[in-house]
């Protein structure tokens, strides 16, 4: 494994990664085996780690002074379950999600293990 010399450059190797993996992941198709899903692509796989994405960009805003529309209000990220006011931006994603929205999306798809897309430096 490469040796990062800061969590920037492994945040910028992860998203990279998780990006590629949800392609590779939607391009797949499931074999004859599958049975029902014979032909339809990695849903849970793809799901995982786009929203792992979403997860990881807010925690790159989280306590910056970055504003992002949230029922009409500007809000900044200043907590995990803040994070995914990301959505809402349009420089990433431009979705309208209410605050309910956007916590039940949080509360039901963030990855505990793969949240923060790092691992230690070193």
């Amino acid at each position: 494994m490469h040796i990062y010399q800061s969590v920037g450059a492994v945040l910028a190797t992860t998203l990279r990664e998780y990006l590629s993996a949800s392609k590779l992941s939607l391009d797949f198709k499931k074999p004859a085996d599958w049975g029902n899903e014979s032909g339809f692509p990695l849903g849970f796989a793809t799901a995982l780690l786009l929203f792992s994405v979403v997860d990881a960009i807010g925690s790159y805003h989280r306590g910056s002074r970055a504003t992002f529309l949230v029922d009409g209000r500007a809000k900044r990220i200043k907590k995990p379950d803040h994070h995914f006011f990301v959505l809402n931006s349009p420089n990433y994603y431009a979705q309208t999600l209410s605050h309910a929205d956007l916590q039940s999306l949080y509360r039901d798809f963030r990855s505990v293990l793969a949240h923060n897309a790092s691992i230690g430096v070193g």
